[in-house]
């Protein structure tokens, strides 16, 4: 019988159990309120605004970019050493993808490539739309410098974070949210926690914040201030095409408890 070898090995103990196992005997497996709770973790942990959770890494990109209101012909830069979702997102949204390369010392984007890029584009007369910058095996970018480059050019920032769970920069470890529009994260099993399957983004910008929630639960909204008519509680308009991008309470339980060994 062929061996199957994982490349990576989660740390599953009596605690995650037990969280997990009292989530499954309460009265919401999903769609309840640790879902909520986890959010609220995750924004205590990393100093952002706000927290949306859903239910991979990959979801948590596209939903950026629909958020961000990427569209066809805009350009997104990004790292070619990476996890193949970190392009992908800009042809979810129909945009455009190219790289800079990397730094060979920190393997993250290299600074003076990436303004090389942009200022190649602007020469034709065509403008960047937004950076994904990958903290690369934990090592975080020269968020200053792209935050400065982000500035001059006027672009958008997203931090892709999922190797990073826990990093500092410039001893801070709550730096992500202060640079980058929006920091997308992972607990797929190969990351420094899990939920089994499992992402959130995390962002300062209100507006953003609300755009994800909706987009990852069909696009439906209950929001009472932006409804045609109300029929009562139970009553819901999709004002735009969504996904069913969620995550389950007792994932949220899993990672709960997983923050705590962070």
């Amino acid at each position: 019988m062929k061996k199957i070898y994982s490349y990576g090995k989660q740390t599953i103990s009596e605690d995650d159990i037990q969280a997990v196992v009292e989530t499954l005997k309460s009265d919401w497996l999903t769609q309840g309120p640790t879902i909520k709770k986890f959010e609220d973790e995750l924004c205590k942990l990393f100093g952002s605004k706000y927290a949306s959770a859903v239910s991979n890494g990959t979801a948590g990109l596209h939903l950026i970019a629909l958020g961000l209101k990427w569209k066809k012909d805009d350009i997104i830069i990004t790292s070619p050493i990476t996890f193949l979702a970190s392009a992908n997102c800009a042809f979810y949204a129909g945009a455009q993808i190219d790289f800079a390369d990397i730094d060979s010392s920190s393997y993250t984007i290299d600074i003076n490539k990436l303004e090389d890029k942009i200022k190649y584009y602007l020469s034709q007369n065509r403008k960047v739309k937004a950076v994904v910058a990958v903290d690369f095996a934990g090592h975080p970018c020269d968020w200053e410098e792209l935050k400065t480059l982000k500035e001059k050019y006027d672009f958008q920032l997203v931090n892709d974070f999922c190797h990073a769970l826990g990093a500092e920069y410039k001893n801070d470890f709550q730096y992500a949210v202060k640079y980058a529009d929006a920091v997308n994260l992972s607990f797929h099993p190969v990351k420094h926690i899990t939920t089994g399957e499992g992402g959130a983004v995390l962002t300062n910008n209100e507006e953003l914040d609300k755009r994800i929630k909706t987009l990852r639960t069909h696009g439906i909204t209950k929001d009472e201030s932006i409804l045609e008519k109300n029929d009562g509680p139970w009553y819901y308009e999709m004002h735009e095409v969504g996904f069913n991008y969620r995550i389950t309470d007792f994932q949220c339980a899993l990672g709960i408890s997983q923050l705590k060994k962070l």
